[in-house]
């Protein structure tokens, strides 16, 4: 049975972190920043945690950005298209907006945060093709960049018109017309 004040430890770091996350300082966030906020040790930290990056995964809970409940009942394009959905909705979230940001940026230079953004890529891959059958990550990239270009690089939500034109595309492409031969 786990510890209550573990527990306690762990939930009470995960809401100071949401909380500095969201007020967008420009003091970087580093475990020696937020043991301060948080008033645990950096030790309780790495112990729990190990690397910044794994903190911010966790205080967002990335993995879970795509499908609704009940999915599996539609058919393949609406499927895709809710997964779309719920990951622009996701992703456009101020704080995982800022927490994305922040593990995309420490990625280029730390290997710690860029296995993270590999890990939390190879999830979303994997419950893509647990709800839509196989495809490669390639293919998931194409997919799913669009929706990463206009959040990161254009600065603005993914139109309606932008997620249709990636379901029509992709649709072609996974060949949805022989949805049987795809979706196991």
């Amino acid at each position: 049975m786990p510890d209550p004040r573990i527990e306690r430890t762990r939930l009470h770091v995960l809401t100071v972190v949401r909380e500095v996350l969201e007020e967008r300082s420009s003091t970087p966030l580093n475990f020696s920043t937020l043991a301060t906020r948080a008033q645990v040790s950096r030790r309780t930290l790495y112990t729990h945690w190990g690397t910044i990056d794994r903190v911010i995964s966790d205080a967002i809970d990335f993995p879970n950005i795509g499908f609704s409940a009940g999915s599996l009942a539609l058919e393949p394009k609406d499927r895709l298209r809710d997964f779309l959905l719920n990951a622009r909705s996701a992703i456009a979230q101020p704080l995982a907006r800022v927490a994305l940001s922040l593990l995309i940026a420490q990625s280029a230079t730390d290997p710690t945060a860029a296995e993270t953004m590999r890990s939390m890529m190879q999830d979303w891959v994997a419950q893509f093709r647990e709800h839509l059958g196989s495809v490669t990550d390639d293919e998931f990239y194409q997919i799913v960049g669009p929706l990463f270009t206009a959040e990161f690089m254009a600065q603005t939500t993914a139109s309606d018109d932008l997620v249709d034109f990636i379901v029509e595309t992709a649709s072609r492409s996974l060949h949805f017309d022989d949805a049987e031969a795809r979706i196991a």
